[in-house]
């Protein structure tokens, strides 16, 4: 964590904020415009999240929820319903993959928003930078190292740093 951050509101507001830092190293210098072109490849679409549990099964959601907070440096966040059968493992992963799903994935997308018992059946993907499960043909990909998360409602929401990002020539959804 950084430094606190204390901001004034009205009615003697006080609010008191933590700076997040995210991976070190990962995004800079020359690098920082394409990663700047991976997350333009996410207008309004959908990705797949995904990590690994405890016991190192893959898991993974689809979500819209996606979300680049900073460029320098280089967080990204998404949130995740308290109620998720996949609450704990995410909670418990350290670490996570957003997959820009390419305009023509609406299969994979439907396949991992479904509650079923093995939402990878079938789909080809390999270990990324962190171990998670990176799917393969998607149009970008930003594999993160949580770095902080925060419940918000009836949410989660998790912020990544990123430790390793691609985009492919492939449009997202």
């Amino acid at each position: 964590m950084g430094e606190p951050l204390t901001l004034f509101g009205g009615a003697n507001m006080t609010q008191t904020i933590e700076t997040l830092c995210a991976v070190p190293g990962g995004v800079n210098g020359a690098a920082l415009e394409k990663y700047k072109q991976a997350l333009a490849k996410f207008p309004t679409g959908v990705a797949v999240v995904t990590a690994l549990t405890s016991a190192g099964d893959p898991i993974g959601l689809t979500v819209n929820s996606f979300v680049s907070i900073s460029l320098e440096p280089a967080i990204v966040s998404w949130s995740l319903r308290l109620k998720s059968s996949l609450y704990e493992h995410f909670v418990e992963a350290g670490s996570f993959v957003i997959n820009v799903l390419a305009a023509d994935q609406s299969e994979l997308a439907t396949q991992f928003a479904t509650r079923r018992e093995d939402r990878f059946e079938g789909v080809r993907w390999s270990s990324g930078a962190c171990g998670d499960p990176v799917l393969s043909g998607v149009a970008a990909t930003f594999e993160c190292e949580e770095v902080s998360s925060l419940v918000v409602g009836d949410h989660v929401v998790f912020f990544g740093g990123i430790a390793a990002f691609s985009a492919s020539r492939r449009e997202s959804s």
